[in-house]
């Protein structure tokens, strides 16, 4: 019994690397921005912007949209709602992983990948997901 409680006390090298990771000063300023939005972050309080967005993906905002809403029986929203509604669901998106998961972007991995290479432990380093890897997946229906 005490073996398995002194093995699980026992960190493994990728935990034992995380926590130095968390403390270099990339990952603390990480860590303290997305805090920060996080807790500064009002829905009321918002800027306008203006974005061009070409003709063609306004008729297909509009046409998935009359597509929800006919499923769902109601009116259309607006291309400038439903686009707005985009953006705000992709920026809580970047943020939710940016905190829970930062090596999602190609900055941090990279770093992680530098940090576990100066570290002497290429084994805990992450691939880089848009690259081809060697092993095939079944494709879908589609």
């Amino acid at each position: 019994m005490k073996d398995k409680a002194k093995n699980m006390a026992q960190k493994t090298r990728a935990q034992e690397l995380t926590e130095q990771f968390h403390k270099t000063p990339e990952m603390q300023e990480c860590k303290q921005t997305a805090g920060s939005i996080t807790n500064k972050l009002d829905p009321e309080d918002t800027v306008s912007i203006q974005i061009d967005v070409p003709k063609e993906f306004i008729r297909l905002t509009e046409f998935l949209e009359k597509n929800r809403a006919s499923e769902a029986g109601v009116a259309p929203r607006p291309a400038a709602k439903v686009l707005n509604q985009i953006m705000l669901n992709e920026l809580h998106e970047q943020l939710h992983f940016l905190v829970v998961q930062p090596a999602r972007y190609s900055y941090y991995r990279d770093l992680w990948n530098r940090f576990c290479d100066a570290q002497g432990a290429p084994e805990e380093k992450i691939p880089d997901p848009t690259k081809p890897s060697d092993t095939s997946g079944e494709e879908g229906p589609f």
